[in-house]
């Protein structure tokens, strides 16, 4: 593992390592290594309910800044036919994977609102009208855990939490922390590529910098 950087898990199945992998890996993060990792309706479940591999996964569930949901037993109630935007609300300049444009003159999130929202006349995002683009789906967490940073929530009323916040969505370990390990709360980040492929390209790739910001390679 020390010849890497980052690690990235689309709805890693985590029961693929054994006991003594998954430890390596968890003391590779603590020692500067990067996880990001992304929720989805398969594997992500195992982290979250009780069983024989409880034990197993606890190295990595540990570093994960969100408590995951069993969706066994949650009632989800909602549809999945309309996109939403994100609410920023968690989010600093200083958090450079979230500037999508290249140009310094655009205001921070700027970016992020003619994604949701389209722009008008003037090339100025929309206000006040629905989502033309968003994201559709997420896996629930209970909470974000104590002292991480929540730069993103889902906005769908349907999603909220039991203390009636949205769902944290993009949720990063404080860096101060000296962990590198970021949540995302759906595989669907692709939808930027709907606007500009661009944008999709420069997320991911300042994303991958920002997590691996940690490690001596």
């Amino acid at each position: 593992l020390k010849e890497y950087d980052v690690i990235i898990g689309f709805d890693p199945d985590w029961n693929q390592l054994t006991a003594r992998q998954l430890k390596l890996v968890a003391a590779w993060v603590k020692k500067g290594g990067g996880l990001v990792v992304i929720g989805g309706p398969i594997n992500t479940l195992d982290l979250a309910r009780p069983g024989r591999t409880k034990d197993k996964v606890q190295p990595i569930q540990e570093l994960y800044p969100v408590v995951l949901s069993d969706v066994r037993i949650d009632e989800l109630e909602r549809s999945t036919s309309e996109p939403w935007p994100l609410n920023f609300e968690g989010a600093t300049p200083e958090m450079e994977f979230l500037k999508l444009e290249e140009d310094a003159d655009t205001p921070f999130l700027e970016d992020w609102k003619a994604f949701f929202y389209g722009k008008d006349k003037d090339g100025k995002p929309n206000k006040g009208v629905p989502a033309e683009r968003g994201f559709y789906n997420y896996y629930p967490v209970l909470a974000a855990r104590q002292g991480t940073l929540v730069a993103a929530r889902f906005t769908d009323p349907k999603a909220k939490l039991k203390d009636g916040k949205d769902q944290p969505f993009i949720v990063l370990t404080d860096p101060a922390s000296g962990l590198r390990v970021v949540w995302i709360g759906s595989g669907e980040t692709w939808r930027l590529r709907q606007y500009r492929e661009a944008y999709h390209e420069r997320f991911w790739t300042k994303l991958i910098r920002y997590a691996g910001a940690g490690s001596q390679g």
